[in-house]
């Protein structure tokens, strides 16, 4: 708990935030943000799609049995 400073007074001095302080809190909070230019994330994700399909095929013709099912199996 931080002790008492006495600011509360009507008499007491305005305390000032030195300027770099002042700049940074202008730069976070009333200059908007600057945003990067990029590729869209729209083409990761049909990337990301594609390379999901691609796996889900292959492990269905890999595990796919290359002959017909016995009927003693099928039970």
């Amino acid at each position: 708990m931080k002790h008492w400073e006495g600011r509360d007074l009507p008499d007491a001095v305005e305390l000032r935030l030195p300027q770099r302080d002042r700049q940074r809190l202008r730069e976070m909070f009333v200059e908007p943000p600057k945003t990067r230019r990029g590729p869209s994330p729209r083409i990761h994700s049909v990337v990301g799609l594609a390379l999901a399909l691609a796996l889900l095929g292959g492990l269905a013709l890999v595990l796919t049995p290359s002959g017909p099912v016995s009927s003693k199996l099928a039970r």
